[in-house]
Parts: structure tokens; sequence; C-alpha cells
């Protein structure tokens, strides 16, 4: 080679390799079918779709690619800006809003966006479009591949749950013994999902000191839900009669505990909605709390309220939704805050509100009722009329260490 180099000719090139061949294009997947289908006033038809917020259903975001509905209404938020108010819409046609940009700013917004763009320029039977999505469908929780999917069919994407800062506002007057019960309600709710095995919330009590709490969180959830999509549909059946077109459906994803409610209030959401926000505003006030100062009072409620929304499925966090944090300028106030902070997350507290048939059916003791080892526990529960103190702490904290 280096000889016909010297002598002006051309060295001979090495073969080129086959090209691999284009990659083809997985299945498409199945669209899921809706559990429920809900006449709106007009034309328009409303598709409600349950689902476990941890799961990767495919089947759901690709109902939405094949539906191309008018709009997606959904009870969690893309973002700490999208979920801060009913009705906040993101969209593809339309400019980003400035809050979503910003550097503190939480959630999945702009990433989405980003999908749902690709998506979206792809050729709808191309094989680059069809393995994107596949891709995603495996990769992402049913309810982010979802919004992604929505948005790149040019739907408005609505947030249509309460605003969990308004929800936290409303929940933190009521008293900590029914705080506390109603978190125990929802305890035993996810140990007996967990022995079904079924991933589903089971129906909650409606009986108990809690029962006013989990009512009202339930009830104005499944009104305000109903009543965006009715909203959503009503929109929708106005600008297809200004437009001389026919209808798109409207799209309403909530947990699988929501249906039931959703359901039943349809016909009325609006009056639904009025009810149970009547009944969160006609709590008496909040009795003083004996051996705690009203600040040191809220701050416990804050961490009671914070735990029965992460109990029942969500991310709740107060200080990234804007809840203004307690007065942790009273001594009381702080230490009290932190000491509910450590008894609720310890996993003996969510045992404790467990029965003993359930409780023998998840954990059980060695050489000892494990029941009765929790007795403590359970009697410094705000619900049995007591509260968590520097003893109960300590003792909680050494049983985080094994002795060889």
């Amino acid at each position: 080679m280096a000889r016909a180099a010297a002598a002006g000719r051309p060295a001979p090139r090495r073969p080129r390799a086959p090209r691999a061949a284009p990659r083809a294009a997985l299945p498409p997947l199945a669209p899921r079918a809706p559990d429920l289908s809900l006449d709106a006033p007009g034309p328009v038809t409303v598709h409600v779709f349950g689902i476990d917020h941890d799961n990767f259903d495919a089947g759901l975001g690709a109902a939405i690619l094949a539906a191309a509905p008018a709009a997606v209404v959904v009870e969690s938020a893309l973002s700490k800006w999208h979920g801060s108010e009913t009705g906040r819409v993101l969209c593809l046609d339309e400019p980003m809003p400035a809050e979503c940009l910003a550097p503190e700013e939480t959630g999945y917004a702009v990433h989405a966006g980003s999908l749902a763009v690709q998506l979206r320029s792809m050729p709808p039977a191309s094989p680059a479009r069809a393995n994107l999505w596949a891709e995603m469908a495996a990769h992402f929780p049913c309810e982010l591949a979802a919004a992604v999917a929505a948005l790149a069919t040019g739907a408005r994407l609505v947030y249509g749950d309460v605003p969990k800062r308004a929800m936290f506002e409303k929940l933190k007057s009521a008293p900590l013994a029914s705080l506390d019960d109603a978190l125990a309600v929802v305890q035993r709710g996810v140990c007996q999902s967990y022995l079904d095995l079924d991933g589903n919330m089971p129906a909650l009590t409606t009986s108990g000191a809690g029962a006013g709490v989990l009512a009202a969180i339930e009830d104005e959830r499944d009104a305000t839900l109903a009543l965006a999509a009715a909203r959503e549909a009503a929109a929708e059946a106005e600008a297809a009669a200004a437009g001389a077109r026919p209808p798109r459906p409207v799209v309403l994803i909530v947990g699988s505990s929501h249906l039931q409610g959703v359901g039943r209030l349809w016909g009325a959401p609006d009056a639904a909605r009025a009810l149970a926000a009547a009944a969160l505003a006609a709590w008496p006030p909040t009795p003083p709390t004996p051996g705690l100062s009203p600040a040191a009072a809220d701050a416990a409620a804050a961490v009671l309220v914070d735990a029965i929304f992460v109990a029942m499925g969500g991310k709740f966090e107060a200080a990234a939704l804007g809840v203004p944090p307690p007065d942790l300028s009273a001594a009381d106030a702080a230490a009290t805050h932190a000491r509910f902070v450590e008894f609720y997350g310890c996993s003996r507290i969510f045992l404790s509100a467990l029965p003993p048939d359930e409780l023998a059916a998840v954990a059980s003791g060695w050489r000892c009722d494990f029941h009765e080892v929790l007795e403590p526990v359970r009697a410094a529960r705000p619900a049995a009329g007591s509260l968590p103190d520097d003893a109960i702490i300590e003792r909680l904290r050494a049983l985080n260490f094994m002795l060889d």
C-alpha cells in the first residue's frame, strides 16, 4: 500500500460494511377501553379511565392517541404551576407558561412537552413514531405517557382536581384526633389492598372520628373532577357547533377509587361540589389541643394532613406546593413539627392502625403478641386521646438498632 501511494495511485479502499436494515416498527399498542362513558349535555361523550397511579398501562396513552380528544382532564398535575389551580391548562399549541420554565419549578411539564413535539413531528404510520411511543409507554407511568399523548394530539391537558394547597388549608382546621383517625383508616385500606393484591384502594370506612375528614376529601375531589370534565365537554360542544364540525370526545383520567364517585355525581356536579364545600366550611372551630399551643397544633396538623395524602397514594409535599410552613419561630411549634414527622414516619405507626387479624396477615412477632407490642404506639396517637412525647420517640428510635 505504501508503494502504491508513493507511485501516485490511490490506495485500495476497504469494502464498506453493509448498512443495517431500518428497524421495523414495534407492534402497535392496543388502546384500552374506558371504564365509563358519560353523556354530557350536548353531543360530547366523556370517557373516564380509572388507573393505578404507579401502573405502566400503555393502553391508556394508546387510547388517547386513537381518540384525539378535545381535552384530557387529569387528577395528577404535570407541574407545581399546573396543579396550583383547578382548570389550569397546558397545550402544545400555546406557549409554555413562564412559571413552568422557572428554575424552582418542579414537575414534568417541559419534558412532556418536548417528547410531545417529537411525537407530533413524526408521520403517524412511521416506524420511528411507533418506536418512540412504545419506548415511552414502557418506561413512563401511565399518567405521564397519557399526558404526552394528549399534548401530541393537540388536546388541552386540564388539571381537574382540587389543588392540594386548598385542600390542605381546609383540612388542617380539623381536630388532630379526627385527622389521626382518618390516617389510620387510609392505612387500613392500604393493607387491605396489599392483601387483595389488586393494587386498588378499597372503599374507605364511613364511620368513626375520621369519617368527616375522608368524606370531605373524597366528595369534594369527585365532584370537582366531574365538574371539570363537564365544563370541557360543554366548551367542546360550543366550539364544534361554531365551527360546523363533528365534536371530539373528552377524556377524564382519575384514580380507580374516584370512578364510583364521579359516576354518581355526574348528573349534577355543580350541586355536589357545592354540598362538599359547604360540609368543609361547616366544620366547627377546632378546640384547643391540651398540651399544645396553637402554633404547635398547626404544625402537627400540617404533618398529619401531609401523611393522609401520601397514604392515599399521592406525592404531596406541603412545602413544595407553596403551603406556608408552620411558624417555626416558636420553639414549641418547631419541636412538635419535628416530633410528629418522626412519629408518623415510622413503619410501626402504619402497623398500629391494623386490627389483630389484618396485622397477623402482614407481620408477626417472635415469642410475643405483636398487636400487644404495638399498644404503646397506638396509645400515643391523637385518636386515642394522647400525643407522641419524647418517651415514645426514644422507644421508636431504639427499635432501629439490631443487636447481634
